[in-house]
């Protein structure tokens, strides 16, 4: 089980309750208005970066490569947001989030029923990052980024420690020149990073590690994530009732 990452045709479930809600609520076009919330890449969860292929470099840099969104993008519109999320946007820093409200909380009550969402959810990313932090204490991750910093200085790219310092530098490229897709620069320096993954062989390396830490997270965990299973199990068998 993917301890993290929602499932796709969940989610997608999910948000076809929210489009069709927002849509009575008077914003038709928030489907096509590029908002999202899917829980957790779990790459970028695990690695602090997110998946890449050199294709999505080369055309897109890491615009295409974000994953999931943790939280919705920002937008203009106030009214449109606090419609999908059951709060005002200004007043939404700090609190927890309520995701039985708004668009949002309709969508995942859907799928997941009133009681169960923060803990199909949240129950495995406590379980998870715990484990990911002491992984990441593990020499061999260190060596494993060292190969791939190495490769980006030949490259032309030094003083990158990781895939996440890469992308930082893409974005301030991308900010720098004002638009809101990549510079050629910013795709340069991505199809660099993924060629340098790939050389190094930098994410199954990291998998190898990380693997021996979350195998025993998840034996110390069993009755819990046994519970987790059903939920999502439940929540898989309405998004397949919802998409017909």
């Amino acid at each position: 089980m993917n301890l993290i990452q929602e499932p796709k045709a969940v989610f997608d479930a999910r948000m076809k309750v929210s489009y069709a809600c927002m849509t009575s609520a008077g914003f038709p076009g928030f489907a096509g208005s590029g908002q999202a919330d899917q829980f957790n890449d779990m790459t970028s969860s695990l690695y602090g970066f997110s998946a890449l292929t050199v294709q999505q470099a080369r055309l897109t840099g890491y615009e295409t490569s974000a994953g999931s969104e943790s939280g919705v993008r920002t937008t203009s519109d106030r009214s449109m947001l606090k419609a999908y999320l059951g709060i005002d946007p200004a007043d939404a820093g700090g609190v927890t989030p309520d995701f039985s409200k708004g668009c949002r909380g309709e969508g995942l009550m859907a799928v997941y029923g009133f009681t169960n969402v923060d803990r199909a959810l949240g129950a495995g990313m406590e379980i998870v990052m715990p484990a990911t932090h002491s992984a990441h204490q593990d020499p061999a991750i260190a060596e494993s980024l060292q190969a791939w910093s190495a490769c980006m200085n030949e490259s032309g790219y030094p003083n990158l420690k990781a895939p996440s310092n890469a992308y930082s530098v893409a974005i301030n490229a991308t900010i720098s020149a004002g638009d809101v897709s990549s510079p050629p620069e910013a795709r340069k320096l991505a199809v660099a990073d993924v060629t340098c993954r790939d050389k190094t062989n930098l994410v199954p390396r990291l998998d190898e590690v990380l693997a021996r830490y979350l195998t025993t997270a998840v034996e110390q965990h069993a009755s819990e994530l046994a519970k987790v299973t059903t939920i999502r199990e439940q929540a898989s068998a309405r998004a397949a009732s919802l998409s017909k």
